[in-house]
């Protein structure tokens, strides 16, 4: 993936679960300054701007309205929508912020954390870059040791205080994937991403009961 800005501070977002908003300009209401927003941001950014709230409303009445989403839990400033027919969920902040989760076989035990849950997530991810020296350097890393820290990518693009739950993250990795490197190409690399991501209190109980 070539990295967007995000709608708001203009830095990199880097797609790790949990931690940026796809805000589809489908929800919008024509006019509205929140509209300016459409595409993507960090969640930090949308949980600091004044057009958050309307997000929120715009998304959650999205999702609830003829695509199979009801709302489960309402607690903590979360709203959390359970799909009538698969083992997942939405759940929606009052702030504009969002995180989503499924059940499916085999998936690893979650971990207890402040309240509520880790989940592992283990994912292909492309990257692409105009960084030749970053590119470089990640792919020397997989070569190498068979990782790369996340965070020093995080730190690379100057994002890493855009980071939700930072610690969380502290381990995340990139992994080497013998079969993805026969896609890699000048400024642009292919790995596993290995990462947690958190479910609040209330969105891990819906979570438990799917």
């Amino acid at each position: 993936m070539t990295l967007l800005a995000c709608t708001i501070c203009r830095l990199p977002v880097l797609e790790l679960d949990g931690q940026f908003e796809n805000l589809e300009p489908y929800y919008i209401t024509p006019g509205d300054p929140a509209a300016a927003l459409a595409g993507e941001c960090h969640s930090v950014c949308l949980e600091g701007s004044p057009h958050g709230p309307t997000w929120f409303r715009w998304r959650r009445d999205g999702y609830t309205s003829g695509r199979s989403y009801v709302i489960a839990a309402e607690r903590d400033g979360w709203t959390v929508l359970r799909h009538q027919r698969l083992r997942e969920l939405l759940a929606f902040h009052e702030l504009g912020t969002s995180v989503g989760a499924e059940r499916r076989a085999g998936q690893k035990k979650a971990a207890p954390w402040k309240e509520g849950v880790l989940l592992e997530v283990d994912e292909q991810f492309n990257l692409a870059l105009d960084d030749d020296d970053v590119i470089a350097e990640i792919k020397a890393g997989l070569r190498d040791a068979g990782r790369f820290p996340i965070g020093r990518l995080l730190d690379a693009l100057g994002i890493a205080d855009k980071m939700r739950w930072s610690e969380v993250l502290s381990p995340a990795v990139f992994v080497h994937d013998h079969a993805l490197e026969e896609d890699w190409m000048a400024g642009a690399v292919s790995m596993r991403a290995r990462y947690s991501k958190y479910l609040p209190p209330v969105v891990a109980e819906v979570w438990r009961a799917l």
